[in-house]
């Protein structure tokens, strides 16, 4: 069927070429030097108006293939030889003319572009490779499907220029996609691809840990998460508050004490095998809230004891074990002020923990300790006689050494000492003298309360006044003489004599006398004594003087006091008026005038002639009494005549007398 179909193209062609001569052909189009080139690809050529011309193309040399047909009005050469060649169609319709239209081609190279080799990547790298080759321009692409953040593919060669893009992957794993770039001179000229990989690891990434408040001298730990993540590295900016200006993995310090508040910004950069991530900051802000050591305190009994802690905390806390130290508060806040109080037998320790605030980790402890509390012993005050010895020992308590002070040497002492007894003589003195001694006790270099206790030496004469009665003595009326019975037990020296006075001051005897006496006898007189007082006798003893007397400045004059002595008037009554007249039956009033003290008791009788007619006794609160006297009244009646009133016995409230 073939045969007739070309028989019957070839009788029309022939009655076709029977006609008239055919329009000259057009040029050849196509590809000319230089974009010529070796390449994988078909370079097509074509003579528009050849349609009907039946061309035969022919290359001379033949440094190509034609792909598909040499006959028509195009072709397609695949060139893989370079150099210089004649492309030619030539007519095979007789209507047109035979000639060949011929096209001079150069065949250039095929260009060629160095392959990149494979690379490896992190999500956000920057991805540069600039093309090396022999071509004009270069083309690359993407393998399908993968976002590796590449710009978007705007050519349908690909893109055109050197590799530059912000790697991209967001995944969890990594991406390995399929790269190929191509060299070219032309649309049409242009290489073999190059193929290579480009593999992009997942960006790791951190999370932010939170900003840190601490106190100074507490522990610090953050333990870092993330995701794609290996590892991670850190810087610090502010090593002050203890930890490493970098390092790697989690953090884990204490911080220190600083005097102040310290504030670091720590940067943390995740790791993964490959890349290395985002870096993220927090800080870490150091409070400075911390104590200064105390240093440990060794304090004596007695002394004060004042503390001021030293840090910046706003507040310090502390705690006591021993409140036997003189501390009484178990706890407190704040400065400790106390007197230490210690023990006669053993040293008090106590432990103190102070805590600062607000920030309660920097605790510090110190002890206090008071040393055993030294002691003497109390002497008692001692009095010896001129010449004699004394010796007195000093204790207290175990371990203690005194020292003692003397205020008067004079007694025999030396000023100052240091054993522990006091032994010496005393020395002769003509008047008492005294010499105040001052013990110190001192243990373990602390001093104790001192004790002081008085020495009197005395002249100690053998004079003595003895001893009297002191039972107070009423004396009544004038002219009385009082005799009192000598004292017992005196005592006279050579020289000595006793005498006995009567004074008037009790608080000056020796300034008040009124009279002497060696027989203890005393008169009251007017002149001498006054009625209504009170007088004094002593007994004295000592040097007699010229004018018989006792010396009462010397130094062995001895006065012993005996009873006191008030002098009283006798009770008087006065009958007013005087005599009076009265008949036997009748009445007369009687009015008495009493001298002397309230009350007063009297005895009155009426008698006639040597006969006592009447008696009776009276008593009268003042010192007036009026009385009615009747001779009805008489045991014995009365004659006529006269009768004698009188008074028999009188007595006030001291003293009393009897006619």
């Amino acid at each position: 069927m073939k045969t007739q179909v070309r028989f019957a193209i070839l009788f029309i062609t022939s009655v076709h070429g029977l006609q008239a001569q055919c329009p000259a052909l057009a040029s050849i189009e196509g590809d000319a030097a230089p974009s010529l080139c070796i390449s994988p690809s078909n370079f097509p050529y074509e003579i528009p108006n050849s349609v009907d011309a039946d061309l035969v193309w022919t290359l001379n040399p033949p440094i190509g293939t034609f792909s598909g047909s040499q006959m028509g009005a195009n072709t397609y050469i695949n060139f893989n030889t370079p150099g210089t060649t004649q492309l030619c169609a030539t007519p095979s319709n007789p209507c047109y003319d035979p000639t060949p239209i011929c096209l001079e081609l150069d065949v250039q190279p095929m260009p060629y572009v160095n392959n990149p080799g494979n690379m490896v990547v992190c999500h956000g790298d920057p991805v540069y490779y600039e093309f090396t080759g022999d071509a004009i321009y270069y083309a690359w692409g993407v393998q399908a499907g993968f976002d590796i953040g590449q710009p978007p593919i705007n050519h349908p060669n690909g893109i055109y220029g050197n590799i530059d893009f912000i790697a991209k992957n967001l995944g969890n794993a990594p991406i390995t996609c399929l790269m190929s770039a191509n060299a070219h001179h032309a649309v049409y000229c242009y290489g073999i691809p190059v193929l290579w990989n480009i593999t992009i690891y997942p960006g790791p990434t951190v999370n932010p840990p939170d900003d840190i408040t601490v106190c100074g001298g507490s522990p610090v730990s953050v333990a870092f998460t993330g995701f794609n993540t290996t590892a991670y590295t850190w810087t610090n900016d502010n090593p002050a508050i203890g930890l490493a200006a970098s390092g790697t993995g989690n953090i884990v310090f204490t911080t220190i004490k600083a005097p102040q508040t310290e504030t670091a910004t720590i940067t943390i950069t995740p790791k993964s095998t490959n890349c290395s991530g985002e870096p993220v900051t927090f800080t870490i802000t150091v409070s400075g809230s911390s104590v200064d050591d105390p240093a440990d305190i060794t304090v004596c009994h007695g002394e004060a004891v004042d503390i001021s802690f030293l840090g910046n905390a706003s507040e310090y806390l502390w705690t006591n074990s021993n409140i036997n130290i003189g501390l009484e508060d178990p706890a407190g806040s704040g400065p400790i002020a106390f007197t230490a109080q210690g023990a006669a037998i053993q040293q008090q320790t106590s432990t103190l923990t102070v805590t600062p605030q607000p920030c309660p980790f920097a605790v510090q402890t110190f002890n206090i300790t008071v040393l055993p509390r030294a002691e003497v012993f109390p002497l008692p005050d001692t009095t010896v006689c001129a010449r004699d010895s004394l010796s007195l020992q000093i204790t207290g308590t175990p371990g203690t050494t005194y020292s003692w002070t003397n205020s008067n040497p004079a007694i025999g002492l030396d000023t100052a000492g240091n054993l522990p007894f006091i032994r010496f003589r005393a020395l002769q003195v003509d008047s008492t003298i005294k010499g105040v001694i001052t013990v110190r006790p001192t243990r373990q270099g602390c001093e104790g309360e001192p004790v002081s206790f008085v020495i009197t030496i005395e002249k100690c004469c053998v004079t003595s006044a003895g001893t009297l009665d002191t039972n107070s003595i009423m004396v009544c009326g004038s002219d009385k003489i009082i005799s009192l019975p000598l004292p017992g037990n005196h005592t006279l020296g050579p020289n000595d004599t006793l005498l006995f006075i009567l004074y008037s001051n009790p608080g000056n005897p020796a300034g008040s006398i009124l009279g002497y006496s060696d027989t203890l006898l005393f008169p009251f007189l007017p002149g001498v004594t006054a009625y209504d007082s009170t007088y004094y006798i002593a007994a004295i003893a000592g040097k007699l003087l010229p004018i018989d007397s006792i010396n009462t400045a010397d130094p062995c004059f001895s006065i012993v006091k005996g009873p006191k002595v008030t002098w009283r008037p006798k009770p008087t009554i006065t009958l007013v008026p005087g005599d009076q007249a009265v008949c036997n039956d009748g009445c007369v009033d009687v009015a008495f005038q009493f001298m002397g003290t309230p009350p007063f008791a009297f005895t009155w009788l009426i008698e006639q002639g040597g006969q006592v007619l009447y008696t009776r006794s009276e008593t009268a609160n003042g010192h007036q009494l009026t009385m009615q006297v009747c001779p009805a009244d008489f045991s014995v009646p009365a004659v006529g005549g006269f009768t004698n009133f009188r008074v028999n016995a009188i007595a006030d409230r001291y003293c009393g007398c009897v006619d």
